[in-house]
């Protein structure tokens, strides 16, 4: 009975250390930026955004909305709500919303790949844009 949960500690172990490696790889290869930077970002605009990207010769937009999910701690969820798909995207953005673009260097799934790495990347990207400059506030005083 200790040998097979040993076998399984060790095939658990390999598996995590394989997903690990192909979600550093994806990682990698995904770029976000913001497209419109005379947008400053600020606590009043970080909630809600928009993201571009191209995919297979096809242009897609998603809205975002971050929302808080715990009271107490600094947690945060990004959900994505895909909002126009095709050749030309057409909509026009309000002058306050922030705008991502995400380049990819290979492709992968966009639904439970590329899409969960996106979000990581945009609440990262906005919650480090907003300490450093709380940060150069606080220098300057």
């Amino acid at each position: 009975m200790l040998v097979r949960k040993e076998k399984a500690n060790e095939q658990l172990k390999d598996y995590f250390l394989i997903a690990k490696s192909i979600w550093s790889i994806v990682f990698e290869s995904v770029l976000v930026q913001q497209t419109n930077k005379e947008v400053k970002l600020n606590s009043k605009n970080t909630n809600k955004g928009y993201l571009i990207f191209e995919y297979n010769d096809e242009k897609f937009l998603y809205e975002y909305r971050i929302k808080k999910i715990h009271r107490r701690y600094d947690e945060k969820k990004c959900d994505f709500i895909l909002k126009e798909r095709g050749e030309l995207i057409t909509h026009k953005f309000k002058k306050n919303h922030i705008i991502f673009e995400a380049k990819f260097d290979s492709e992968f799934p966009i639904d439970g790949c590329l899409l969960s790495i996106i979000k990581r990347k945009v609440i990262n990207y906005i919650t480090q844009t907003i300490k450093l400059d709380e940060l150069k506030e606080s220098n300057i005083k």
